[in-house]
């Protein structure tokens, strides 16, 4: 079996960038922005039959993937430490800034057009990347709703220094135990006859345990951690780039044909099994195998694709996917509110304005608080204890991926 990385991610393979999945970032964070931008009429119609919020699965998977790759053989607390630092200073200082632009482009009212409430318990929840852990609407989607993504992330990032212990032995337990932990919220869903999240949003409902929830969500990070394994024991096979652009084909055709199955097995689910296993169906369920696979043929950046995704400008977008992802619903709803200012542009006119301004807040973003914030506190946390800030190994893109939204 191909050797893990050392403590502090760095291996033989030192260096090594997958710039191919970085690039399948900002394809993920695209179909969530077309996702929200149906509630502003942007859209096209004929994406209505894709489940484009399923890209948060393919961020999940990710992190799960990155993360075992780059700390997968972490074991002293030094270096748990270390990671936890790195960990925060990857998703904290962008979800901090954007929790105060939400006031700035809001004028000063955080729930307008959201469909969260503002309250200062919901607030604190919110800064604390807690926010996940209460399945009730209001609370979960408060804010900047989209950061309930980064409170799961925050629990994968905690979780993971116990899964990642003999993972290589024990990662069957762990994929079935987060399997578990996702039967037993359906079960607990349909005893309690919990409505979806659409009505109420003011009570606990069955999107909250399903959709949101972190523990139902570790199966996805799970087996991003399996991904990463079982590519680490292959990928120093040689491959033909022919036969490897064949599979990276398949992959997406695959990826792409059970996209197109999530909402009819969706509706199989909600007829024949339970309204609450639907929630999880439609919300990952369906489409995780598909994207791990996916993320598993595109790792080996063997084929004609792969070298498509490493064209730079691609490759940059994904760098920006992170910004992109947490700022693009805050840009719609301040949208929204200042719609008076935008009268009478045509539709096609406002997109590509709402496009150009999204890149240009993200890009500034990411050079004025993602970058400079976290080679700051990776860089005093270093100083302060003597050790070196050293960059992990596959970290795809210049420091993970979010693999999460903020990986």
């Amino acid at each position: 079996m191909t050797n893990l990385p050392r403590q502090d991610g760095q291996d033989e393979t030192h260096g090594t960038r997958i710039d191919a999945l970085t690039s399948l970032r900002f394809f993920a964070a695209l179909a969530i922005v077309l996702h929200h931008l149906r509630d502003y009429g942007f859209a096209p119609r004929l994406l209505g039959g894709l489940p484009l919020d399923n890209g948060v699965s393919f961020f999940f998977i990710l992190s799960g993937f990155v993360i075992f790759l780059v700390y997968g053989a972490m074991k002293s607390p030094e270096a748990r430490k270390a990671y936890l630092v790195a960990r925060i200073a990857r998703i904290y200082p962008l979800h901090l800034a954007t929790f105060v632009l939400l006031f700035v482009l809001l004028n000063g009212d955080p729930g307008r057009f959201g469909t969260g409430e503002s309250s200062w318990l919901a607030g604190i929840l919110n800064v604390l990347l807690l926010q996940a852990w209460v399945p009730i609407g209001t609370v979960f989607f408060g804010f900047n709703s989209l950061s309930w993504t980064i409170s799961v992330e925050m629990f994968f990032y905690v979780a993971f220094i116990g899964l990642v212990v003999d993972f290589p032995r024990r990662w069957p337990y762990a994929l079935a135990g987060s399997a578990a932990l996702v039967l037993a919220l359906i079960v607990l869903s349909d005893s309690l006859h919990l409505a979806n999240y659409d009505d109420p949003m003011h009570r606990v409902n069955a999107a909250g345990l399903l959709y949101i929830n972190p523990l139902t969500r570790l199966f996805e990070f799970v087996l991003g951690m399996c991904v990463a394994l079982a590519w680490m024991t292959v990928r120093r096979r040689r491959i033909n780039k022919g036969l490897a652009t064949l599979a990276e084909i398949g992959a997406v055709f695959l990826f792409a044909g059970n996209a197109l199955l999530v909402f009819p097995i969706s509706a199989w689910f909600a007829a024949s099994i339970s309204v609450s296993s639907s929630v999880w169906i439609s919300h990952g369920g369906a489409i995780c195998l598909s994207t791990a696979l996916l993320i598993f043929v595109i790792a080996f950046q063997a084929g004609f694709l792969s070298a498509l995704l490493r064209l730079p400008v691609l490759v940059f977008l994904g760098e920006i996917s992170f910004s992109i992802y947490m700022v693009h619903q805050i840009l719609l709803r301040s949208y929204a509110t200042h719609a008076d200012w935008f009268a009478g542009l045509a539709p096609p006119v406002m997109l590509a304005l709402y496009g150009a301004v999204l890149l240009v807040t993200a890009t500034l973003l990411w050079r004025i608080v993602e970058l400079p914030a976290r080679s700051f506190l990776r860089g005093a946390y270093a100083r302060r204890t003597g050790r070196s800030a050293g960059r992990g190994v596959a970290e795809t893109g210049k420091a993970s991926p979010v693999a999460s939204p903020g990986d």
